[in-house]
């Protein structure tokens, strides 16, 4: 306090007596809070660097301490208030007497402030403690999935990675049991999983590039998803082109081929032979069997006789294990563009892959009609939940492509370029 008595000879108005201590005192206050919300932080980037997943678990937990950080600044300012109020409002007398009414002061504030730093390191460990206990558990998990760098010997020439034994969930389906793969230089290998809504405030903004329905893929009906009975009828591996999978076990690039031509492109669209021998090349590089690719599917009494089983990429898209609705809700909100061709015909309102539409075509026999199994109206599934998200104060933009199949970076890309850049800038 010698910088009061510096500043001011003679005695001065309690009021700015009272002002130069609390703002002596609580900015000190605020420099040791600081340090404490940095060591948290540093604990939480390094916990983080380990395990991206915990990312958004980390930030509410320094969100956390920042609230309590100011809760103990507001009862810390009113009880200092309080303090140098009743302390000033009572001196008398000399300036000695002044001076150690001030010093009296200063010892309770310190006592207040160490009270409040031992709480602050209690918070501390207790987060420190945590990430210690997550960190141990990714380690152990790490060494299960026996992921091997790039300079270990014995790996093939050009292949800068390998994982061995691979498991992976998503939601109530095993999509990945065993799976062992090496990823070369220059090769781009990826696992997905709805991290826009697990981790919303990682997401800065969202494209969909004709996304699949909220709902999942096949053996729903109505814009709000509901499933055909019994769920997973008619949906994931139920509703997989076996004559596809046939062609990706035997090598054969025909009906490839044809795929490419009729649905990931508009009809009449011709993409360069050697970008389409590419594509056909990456079709044939899929997985097949139950524990990959399709999945596997479970018989049934129900036309079409199929539902998804609980194995296998295709059957993490089926309407028993996919909902994307928790989109409508998602907090922070994050500007979402939805991108589209309008001659898209695998994911549309009647999709030539939905069961439903291909038995209506005659193409599966025995279609017991749409008051039984309902096609899937894709398109309005998705925009059913992107104008929940908008009712709530999001924001989302549909784009229409005029002329372009299910692939519109390849039919339209620089259409599609043009959007991604007026979105992103």
């Amino acid at each position: 306090m010698q910088e009061l008595y510096t500043a001011h000879p003679d005695w001065i108005p309690a009021e700015e007596a009272g002002k130069i201590v609390f703002d002596s005192r609580m900015a000190q206050f605020d420099a040791d809070m600081a340090f404490v919300r940095k060591q948290a932080s540093t604990r939480a980037a390094k916990a983080i660097s380990k395990d991206p997943a915990c990312a958004e678990r980390e930030e509410e937990k320094l969100q956390q301490l920042q609230k309590e950080h100011e809760e103990l600044r507001n009862q810390y300012s009113s009880r200092l208030q309080q303090e140098i109020s009743a302390q000033l409002t009572d001196m008398s007398g000399d300036g000695a007497e002044r001076e150690a009414a001030v010093s009296d002061i200063e010892r309770k504030v310190d006592a207040f402030r160490a009270e409040q730093e031992k709480a602050a390191q209690k918070q501390m460990e207790t987060i420190r403690q945590a990430e210690d206990s997550k960190i141990r558990k990714l380690s152990d998990a790490l060494e299960k999935l026996q992921i091997a760098p790039a300079d270990r010997p014995g790996l093939p020439e050009g292949v800068v990675l390998r994982v061995q034994n691979l498991c992976m969930y998503f939601g109530g389906v095993h999509a990945v049991d065993g799976l062992s793969f090496d990823v070369k230089k220059g090769e781009i290998f990826g696992l997905i999983g709805p991290n826009a809504i697990d981790h919303p405030r990682q997401v800065q903004s969202l494209i969909l590039q004709a996304p699949l329905s909220p709902f999942g893929f096949g053996g729903s009906y109505g814009e709000a998803g509901a499933p055909v009975e019994p769920a997973g009828l008619g949906s994931g591996a139920a509703c997989t082109n076996q004559a596809l999978l046939q062609a990706i076990r035997t090598g054969d690039r025909t009906l490839p081929g044809q795929v490419i031509d009729s649905v990931y492109v508009a009809a009449g669209y011709k993409l360069p032979e050697a970008q389409r021998e590419k594509y056909i090349d990456s079709i044939l590089l899929c997985k097949t069997g139950d524990d990959m690719c399709q999945g596997d599917s479970i018989p049934c009494a129900q036309w079409p006789y199929a539902k998804s089983g609980g194995k296998g990429v295709s059957n993490t898209m089926s309407v028993q294990y996919c909902n994307l609705s928790a989109l409508a809700d998602v907090q922070p909100q994050m500007p979402i563009l939805w991108i589209r061709g309008d001659k898209d015909v695998m994911v549309s309102d009647h999709s030539v892959c939905d069961v439903a539409v291909l038995g209506q075509m005659g193409v599966l026999p025995g279609y017991p009609g749409a008051d039984q199994f309902p096609s899937q109206p894709m398109v309005e599934q998705m925009r059913y939940v992107l104008e929940r998200y908008r009712a709530v104060g999001g924001r989302y933009e549909e784009q229409l492509i005029s002329g372009s199949g299910h692939g519109c970076m390849l039919d339209h890309e620089d259409r599609v370029v043009a959007l991604l850049q007026q979105f992103i800038l």
